[in-house]
């Protein structure tokens, strides 16, 4: 498993997770 990989799923478990909070997040940058 390369780390890209690795990252790769880490990210879209995390973002699953906790999709409001990236959400808001988001929106903080705009």
């Amino acid at each position: 498993m390369s780390f890209l990989d690795l990252s790769g799923k880490t990210f879209l478990v995390v973002g699953f997770a906790n999709k409001k909070s990236i959400a808001w997040s988001v929106a903080r940058l705009l």
